[in-house]
């Protein structure tokens, strides 16, 4: 840090881009956390995808903002950017170099929408990885956040969660010691309440007691909340894990499409 300061001739330099830094990483913060026209990280730590993609994310946000191009165009081109990053995996190394190609690229971007960058470009949503099993991967926060984003209300009080680290649990759907899956497509975050009575209750025991509880337009809100397809009951019900894995895959996958989409004025 003393080196740094060194290489400004008037300390107000320094404090003016330490200000501008600061504020870079405030609109970060801000943009991530946010569950409407934000990522849905309700939990940096645990659900950011990338942490390698806070930085160019802080930078870009500051540069829409000090260039008054902070519009809903942009803001599609950034966002797009973003989830298509995640989805293709794009930070997995981590690199320096991808960083400083998607920012300068995206601001060449901003300005013009012929002008699609290549990470853009070359996103396949058909070539995801919906396999994934590790908390720390992106693809499975990518998801974690689409579920916040969504809603995730309450299984059995309808109601949206609060979503604050020791309420909320990212829940195996099918009981992972009876069916042995621990993939992304068998999770989903509850709250700490809910998973208690659900405990280790096979789906058609649980799901069920929900029928019972909710009229099937009320079950069928709540589980879309958690990108549960609008089939998802019937093979909850059967204990059908196959076939519910498979159907909610596409209704991700068709979110994920959703989400990506470039949409230019």
């Amino acid at each position: 840090l003393k080196k740094l300061i060194k290489k400004y001739k008037d300390p107000k330099d320094f404090v003016l881009d330490w200000n501008r830094a600061c504020n870079a990483l405030v609109l970060c913060y801000n943009k991530l956390t946010n569950l409407n026209t934000g990522y849905g990280v309700i939990d940096i730590d645990k659900w950011m995808p990338y942490y390698s993609m806070i930085i160019p994310l802080a930078a870009l946000l500051q540069h829409l903002h000090e260039t008054n191009a902070d519009n809903q165009t942009n803001f599609s081109k950034l966002d797009c950017w973003y989830w298509r990053s995640i989805f293709n995996e794009r930070y997995e190394q981590s690199s320096n170099s991808v960083s400083y190609q998607d920012y300068t690229e995206l601001l060449v971007f901003f300005k013009d929408k012929t002008q699609v960058p290549k990470s853009i470009k070359n996103f396949k949503p058909t070539d995801i990885d919906f396999t994934v099993d590790s908390q720390g991967a992106a693809i499975y926060r990518g998801i974690i956040c689409m579920i916040v984003k969504k809603g995730a209300y309450d299984f059995i009080t309808g109601q949206e969660p609060k979503f604050e680290p020791d309420k909320i649990q990212d829940d195996h759907i099918f009981p992972k010691k009876t069916f042995k899956e621990n993939g992304i497509l068998n999770r989903t975050l509850i709250t700490k309440k809910t998973n208690l009575i659900k405990a280790k209750k096979i789906p058609s025991k649980f799901f069920k007691d929900l029928t019972d509880l909710h009229s099937k337009i009320t079950l069928d809100q709540i589980l879309e909340k958690h990108l549960f397809s609008a089939d998802c009951i019937e093979y909850l019900l059967k204990d059908d894990i196959v076939n519910f894995m498979k159907s909610r895959e596409k209704f991700i996958l068709e979110e994920i499409r959703k989400i990506t989409d470039l949409k230019l004025q």
